[in-house]
């Protein structure tokens, strides 16, 4: 599981305080959601408690939901990190279309090249 190699990773880069720190600060951070329903938790901006200096600490073992979050630019998240009552999709994230469309396109250069 994903927790047990953040905390082996942990044990490893950190020294006993600043995991102390981290356990704190993760528990903090569960007592704070633990009482949210799932829309409720999905509209709460929450500061990771391993980000470090607006850093991932974790970044090489980061669990798989961190992985698969993918932003095109700063600004096409903010709308979504100040409004997070706003579920609708951020603006970063190109529609479903954009994907099908692609993929219904003939392969081989664009017609401006052929």
């Amino acid at each position: 599981m994903e927790v047990f190699r953040i905390v082996e990773y942990a044990r490893a880069t950190r020294k006993p305080e600043q995991i102390a720190t981290l356990i704190n600060e993760v528990a903090e951070s569960v007592n704070a959601t633990k009482d949210l329903t799932y829309e409720q938790h999905l509209a709460t901006n929450q500061r990771c408690p391993l980000l470090v200096e607006q850093r991932c600490s974790v970044y090489g073992v980061r669990p798989t939901k961190c992985r698969n979050c993918h932003a095109q630019d700063v600004e096409g998240c903010r709308p979504s990190y100040e409004q997070p009552h706003d579920l609708a999709a951020p603006p970063s994230y190109p529609s479903e279309d954009a994907f099908t469309t692609d993929a219904r396109r003939p392969s081989g250069p664009p017609d401006a090249c052929a």
